[in-house]
């Protein structure tokens, strides 16, 4: 998912897909989270933005030891993460 991205970032934000067609599609968010920790400088942040329901601030959490959500409504959450 990094490849073509040399070089590491203050910032890696993203409004990640979830689903293929009508089920739900973790594996591309789930490897951009894995991944992030090598892609971020020191004290860099992981910025997701994403539908509530979706369970990501786990995958979060293992990935970078924390998940903060920085907003919510019914619909979405902001989840951010500094490394």
């Amino acid at each position: 998912m990094y490849a073509s991205l040399p070089g590491s970032y203050d910032y890696l934000i993203s409004n990640p897909p979830f689903h293929a067609g009508l089920k739900t599609f973790y594996a591309a968010t789930e490897t951009f989270i894995e991944e992030a920790p090598a892609h971020l400088n020191a004290d860099g942040q992981l910025i997701i933005v994403a539908n509530s329901f979706l369970r990501y601030p786990p995958l979060i959490e293992e990935s970078l030891g924390n998940c903060d959500v920085t907003a919510k409504n019914n619909k979405f959450s902001i989840y951010t993460a500094q490394k």
